[in-house]
């Protein structure tokens, strides 16, 4: 069943892929090119982020993690940064990809679920630029990025790509008939950033603490991000493809949920 739906998707994609390019394009358009504001959001405010939170937590705090193996904190964070970027942004775009072109929904007929792939799709893209823009800005700066763990960074960032489809898909059809919803994850992401390994290791967290934060699915996502890139092991894991299987079953009935809820979205917006 879940191959079969996933041969749904493939062919439904097919079906409307220039109407997906032509939003994807306007997404792209719209928020990143072609102002200094889309450069702004893209490369300069989380370089900025990065070289403030390095400051703090490596010559404030003075962290040291093993995980680093003589490397800097800002190599660390900056392979933890970007995937929340790219992440937060996403889904938070997405959540609001239907509220945002009620207009639009309500004039012409079209796969509305196509503006929260377009939403989600860009903002990953950008922040992917961001990201090669960063590293190889701190490669001038002499660090070390272990390029052999590449083909396992893309693969646990295709499973975070399908998880934040999933997630966008949902919250963007709640968002219809509750629109509260976007206060609610505000305060969600601000929790999720700081109980999630981005600006430290489950190693620096106290045993009696560890086994709890290692019950954030995320926990598992972002220690291999940097895994991947800080130690260079191109083998993947057999949780890698139980989080790809795990990201695409949630996606499925995420898709699902959508279809359902938008049947009276009409009558919502």
């Amino acid at each position: 069943m879940p191959a079969h739906r996933c041969a749904d998707v493939i062919a439904f994609l097919r079906q409307h892929r220039a109407l997906a390019q032509n939003f994807l394009k306007r997404e792209l358009q719209s928020r990143y090119v072609g102002t200094g504001v889309g450069a702004y959001l893209a490369v300069v405010q989380p370089m900025l982020q990065l070289a403030v939170y390095t400051l703090i937590f490596s010559v404030v705090f003075k962290a040291q993690m093993a995980e680093l193996n003589g490397r800097s904190f800002v190599l660390f964070f900056a392979l933890g940064l970007w995937p929340w970027l790219m992440f937060r942004e996403g889904v938070g775009r997405a959540t609001q990809a239907i509220v945002s072109n009620a207009a639009l929904v309500g004039k012409i007929a079209f796969p509305r679920e196509l503006l929260v792939y377009t939403t989600v799709t860009a903002s990953f893209i950008v922040h992917l630029v961001g990201f090669a823009f960063a590293v190889f800005v701190l490669m001038l700066f002499g660090e070390h990025v272990a390029w052999a763990g590449l083909p396992s960074w893309l693969f646990i960032l295709t499973s975070w790509y399908v998880i934040a489809l999933a997630l966008g898909l949902i919250f963007a059809a709640v968002q219809v008939y509750w629109r509260e919803l976007d206060f609610i994850l505000d305060s969600l992401w601000l929790l999720l950033f700081y109980a999630t390994p981005i600006l430290f290791s489950l190693s620096q967290v106290p045993e009696a603490w560890r086994s709890w934060l290692a019950w954030n699915p995320l926990a598992y996502v972002f220690t291999r991000f940097r895994d991947t890139l800080l130690n260079g092991n191109p083998l993947w894991k057999w949780t890698d493809l139980l989080l790809l299987a795990s990201a695409v079953v949630l996606f499925l009935l995420a898709r699902a949920v959508f279809r359902r809820l938008e049947e009276r979205f009409d009558d919502a917006l």
